[in-house]
């Protein structure tokens, strides 16, 4: 049974190393399409090396999207980089909240 730090990876999708805009556009048609069929949403960001405000932004709307129906977001194994970013913005309680088990 995966903990907050760890996770089956065929049950979570991945955040690419490099989180820019093009790869925010790519995910995002992916992540909109899982919100209403799952509860909970599992990213992995253990492979992040590189984030921009797109990618950051994705993950809020996409927790608050999954929140509006009852969901909830699950990031995994954030990345210091990830970590980071989110710390730069502002955004340390959402990416606390979401990294909860």
């Amino acid at each position: 049974m995966p903990t907050g730090d760890e996770t089956d990876s065929a049950e979570a999708i991945l955040l690419p190393a490099n989180f820019d805009g093009a790869a925010a556009a790519d995910l995002r048609d992916q992540m909109e399409a899982l919100i209403e069929p799952v509860t909970e949403l599992v990213c992995d960001g253990h492979a992040v090396t590189r984030i921009g405000t797109q990618g950051a932004q994705l993950l809020v709307a996409l927790a608050r999207s999954l929140g509006a129906v009852g969901g909830r977001l699950r990031l995994v194994q954030p990345s210091v980089v990830l970590t980071t970013a989110f710390d730069d913005l502002g955004l340390q309680s959402e990416l606390s909240s979401w990294s909860r088990a």
